[in-house]
C-alpha cells in the first residue's frame, strides 16, 4: 500500500541521506512506523528508512537506494564486475591482489662474439680514400655518386699490408731518387692526405670481404679486388679487399637479429594478464652502446608475445648503428607478428684517427684494444625480462 505523507526536513540537508520529522499524529507514539522504504518525488530518489522517536515525534533517517533510484540508467549502461568467483576479465586489474616480497628473476644475455662474431683480430676496416671512385658490380662499372671517395672493406691483414706499403718506403711514388731524394719525397708527399675516413667494425671480415657478404644488402657490395687505388697510384695487394658502392645510401647497413624468450608473470593464469604490468612485472633491457632502460610493460601485457627481438643496423662507412627492440610472436621458428617497443641510436664502429693511421702503425693495435674495451666490448651482455 502506498501512502503520501508530508514531513519536515531536519538539520543539515543532503538529498542522499535526509532526516525528516513527522508530526501531527501521522504515526502513533506507541508503535514504530511500518514503512521501511520511501520515494521522495522532490528528489526523484528511493530511500531505505530507519525510525527513531525524538521529542514526541517520529523521525526517519533516509538513505538513498542508488540501484532503485537509477535503475533505468544502470540497465542501459555497461559495467564491470570487479571480482567474481566464477567469471573474470583477465585484463581487469585487481587492486586487492596481495603481493609478497618474493621476487622472480629471468636473466638472459648474449656475448659480443654472439652478436657480431668479431674482435679486433678478425674485424673489418672500412677506409674512405681519395682515388678512382668508380665501382664495378656484376660486370658493370658505375661512377661515384658522391664526391671522389672510394670505400674499401678489408681484413686486418689487408689493412696492415696497406699501411706497410704506404709507410715503409716511398717507392710506390715511382719518382726517380736522382730527381728527388727519398727523404725529400717523404717530406713533400703525405699519404694521410688521401685517407679521409677509417673505421673499424666488429664484423668478421671473412663474411664481409672474402665471403658472400652475409647480412649485407647485395647492392652495397662491389667486386673483390687485390688493387687499392690511392690518389694517383695503385697498390697491388696480397690480401684482397672489397670495394663498396653506393655510399650514403639506404643499402649501407649490415643487419643482425637476436631473439630472447619472453617469460610472463607466474600467476597470470590464475589472476590475469594485468600481472605483466608494472609494478608487478618489470622488464629491463641493457644495451650499453645505446643505454639502459625499462621496457613499457603496457605494450607486452596482452599475453600474445613470446619473444623479445633485437635488431641492429650498422652503417658500413662510419660505424653508426640503429637498434630496434620488438615484442614478437614466434610460431614454429617464424616471426608472425611484432610490435616496436624502442628505437635507439648509437655507434659500434671505432673511428681510427687518420694521422694515427699514417704516423704510428705500431700503436694501432693498442688503440684498437682501448677502443674495444670502451666501445664494442661493452656489448658483451644484454639483459631482458624480470618478473
Amino acid at each position: 500500500m502506498n501512502v503520501e505523507i508530508d514531513g519536515e526536513i531536519k538539520g543539515n540537508f543532503s538529498p542522499l541521506a535526509p532526516v525528516i520529522r513527522f508530526q501531527g499524529g501521522y504515526f502513533p507514539a506507541t508503535s514504530v512506523p511500518v514503512y521501511r522504504y520511501a520515494y521522495i518525488a522532490s528528489f526523484s530518489r528511493y530511500y531505505f528508512v530507519r525510525w527513531a522517536f525524538v521529542d514526541g515525534a517520529w523521525e526517519g533517517a533516509f538513505r538513498c537506494d542508488v540501484l532503485g533510484s537509477f535503475e533505468s540508467a544502470i540497465k542501459n549502461s555497461s559495467q564491470y564486475v570487479a571480482r567474481s568467483a566464477s567469471n573474470k576479465n583477465p585484463a581487469l586489474t585487481d587492486g586487492a591482489y596481495s603481493t609478497t616480497t618474493a621476487v622472480y628473476y629471468d636473466l638472459q644475455s648474449v656475448s659480443q662474439s654472439d652478436i657480431f662474431g668479431a674482435n679486433y683480430d678478425n674485424g673489418t676496416y672500412v677506409m674512405g680514400v681519395v682515388g678512382d671512385a668508380s665501382t664495378t658490380y656484376d660486370g658493370v662499372t658505375y661512377p661515384a655518386n658522391i664526391g671522389a671517395l672510394v670505400y674499401y672493406a678489408m681484413s686486418p691483414s689487408a689493412f696492415a699490408e696497406l699501411m706497410y706499403k704506404l709507410l715503409n718506403s716511398a717507392n710506390w711514388l715511382n719518382i726517380d731518387a736522382s730527381e728527388i731524394s727519398e727523404d725529400l719525397q717523404k717530406a713533400l708527399i703525405n699519404p694521410a692526405q688521401y685517407i679521409k675516413t677509417c673505421v673499424w667494425l666488429p664484423i668478421p671480415s671473412s663474411k664481409f670481404v672474402n665471403g658472400t657478404g652475409e647480412n649485407w644488402p647485395a647492392d652495397v657490395l662491389a667486386d673483390v679486388t687485390n688493387t687499392i687505388k690511392f690518389g694517383w697510384w695503385s697498390f697491388n695487394m696480397t690480401y684482397a679487399a672489397r670495394k663498396l658502392r653506393r655510399p650514403l645510401s639506404t643499402y649501407d647497413s649490415w643487419s643482425v637479429t637476436f631473439k630472447f624468450p619472453l617469460y610472463h608473470h607466474p600467476d597470470i593464469s590464475t589472476f590475469g594478464n594485468w600481472l605483466d604490468l608494472s609494478p608487478y612485472t618489470r622488464r629491463f633491457l641493457q644495451l650499453p652502446m645505446f643505454g639502459s632502460f625499462d621496457l613499457d610493460t603496457s605494450k607486452l601485457a596482452n599475453g600474445l608475445f613470446n619473444k623479445i627481438m633485437v635488431k641492429y643496423f650498422i652503417h658500413a662507412y662510419n660505424g653508426d648503428a640503429s637498434c630496434y627492440v620488438y615484442g614478437a610472436i614466434e610460431e614454429n621458428g617464424v616471426i608472425v607478428g611484432q610490435l616496436l617497443l624502442e628505437h635507439l641510436r648509437g655507434a659500434v664502429g671505432i673511428q681510427i684517427p687518420v694521422g694515427q693511421v699514417a704516423m704510428n702503425v705500431g700503436n694501432m693495435k693498442n688503440a684498437l684494444t682501448a677502443g674495444v674495451i670502451a666501445g664494442a666490448g661493452e656489448l658483451a651482455d644484454m639483459l631482458t625480462g624480470g618478473d
